[in-house]
């Protein structure tokens, strides 16, 4: 899996480097606050126990949202551009259990208290190609600046679910994968680059070494740059399906969107 990772992180960067540059070069860094919320589901089996499908929030009692803290870096060489990102974060909660259910290979009876960590960690790296620059430009004069173009790289996902119980303790199922992806982004300014409309797209299903894994990414922000001091808001939505299909079976399935606000420094 790191080798994969290395390997495709390399060639994206190679292909950026390589290609032509024409126009402006800039370097941005972008901090983003995301009220995430979450939905979904995780299951872990062994070859003697099968596993129970567990609801994150109504079997194992996760709170529905948290606030994510979340980096962007952005290098500009012309009409290409290189963007990393990472985002780490914790949901945390506690149940009595309606049902007994298996978890990787322990059994927790009903009635029985359960407490519920799940470790999140996403990371990013893609490169930009801008094909269409100026068409929308020419038919709007009131419009600076538009882009149109291809997000291609490659997604890293890390989860870690945690489960503690006072009768049986911790049981830890993990898994990582990165997930090739591909999609799409326009880009429109307005008055005079102080209001900046942008949108992407990007996903891809894939199976790598027995992890079968599925992906998409949608957001949509808003970037207001008055007095010098740009900030934003916007909304994303993050799906992720995962499932190791060893012997030692680990799958999750996540759904998180909400609204965040953001700020950047650019030189």
């Amino acid at each position: 899996m790191r080798k994969m990772l290395m390997s495709a992180s390399l060639m994206i960067i190679w292909f950026a480097m390589t290609n032509p540059i024409y126009g402006e070069n800039m370097f941005r860094a972008k901090i983003k606050y995301w009220n995430s919320e979450i939905e979904g589901d995780t299951t872990a089996e062994t070859k003697l126990l099968t596993g129970t499908k567990l609801d994150l929030t109504k079997d194992l009692g996760l709170e529905e949202s948290t606030y994510v803290p979340e980096l962007e870096l952005k290098l500009k060489l012309g009409m290409n551009k290189l963007i990393g990102s990472y985002a780490k974060t914790s949901y945390e909660g506690e149940e009595t259990l309606t049902r007994k259910i298996n978890f990787g290979g322990v059994s927790y009876n009903v009635n029985q208290l359960v407490k519920t960590d799940l470790d999140i960690t996403l990371g990013s790296l893609l490169y930009e190609k801008v094909f269409i620059s100026e068409f929308i430009t020419r038919a709007f004069p009131s419009v600076a600046e538009t882009e149109l173009g291809l997000l291609l790289g490659v997604k890293y996902l890390s989860t870690e679910v945690t489960l503690t119980s006072a009768v049986t303790g911790s049981k830890k199922e993990d898994g990582s994968v990165p997930i090739p992806v591909i999609g799409l982004f326009f880009q429109l300014s307005m008055l005079d680059k102080k209001l900046n409309l942008e949108t992407g797209a990007v996903g891809l299903k894939t199976s790598v070494s027995g992890i079968a894994a599925e992906y998409f990414d949608l957001y949509l922000e808003a970037n207001l740059n008055y007095f010098g001091i740009p900030f934003g808001l916007g909304y994303k939505i993050n799906r992720l399906n995962v499932e190791d299909k060893s012997s030692n079976a680990f799958g999750v399935n996540l759904n998180l969107s909400g609204l965040y606000v953001f700020t950047s420094l650019e030189f």
